[in-house]
């Protein structure tokens, strides 16, 4: 039976050190991690800075000068931290906080109790 679990030599590992802005610039793409969003966050950290650098996941591994932080809980999220994020080809404008959403006029639009045609009901 073949061996289906990939284990490079140790001297075939290549360690990249990841600046701070680099982590920054990665955590930017983070939606949710491991202890938010539990059925969606399944890919580490690390596959982030595969993407951006091309590095083969195989055999690079990443330390990173600091922790990044998950922009849902605030919860720190290390290089082996699983994730829910979205790949620079699909860099859209983040979601608003909580808080902001409901100072958005369509937000309050449609929060009113409308009739069957959509007009709001007279006060």
């Amino acid at each position: 039976m073949q061996n289906e679990c990939f284990d490079p030599a140790e001297d075939s590992i290549t360690i990249i050190r990841v600046d701070e802005a680099t982590v920054h610039a990665a955590e930017r793409r983070i939606l949710s991690c491991e202890a938010c969003n539990f059925d969606n966050a399944f890919l580490p950290f690390d596959n982030v800075f595969d993407v951006d650098t091309g590095n083969d996941p195989k055999v690079t591994d990443y330390k990173m000068s600091e922790p990044a932080h998950c922009p849902r809980c605030e919860g720190e999220v290390f290089v082996k931290t699983c994730v829910e994020w979205f790949p620079p080809a699909l860099d859209l404008p983040r979601p608003a906080a909580k808080e902001d959403c409901f100072n958005k006029p369509c937000v309050r639009r449609f929060s009113q109790k409308v009739n069957r045609t959509g007009k709001p009901y007279a006060s």
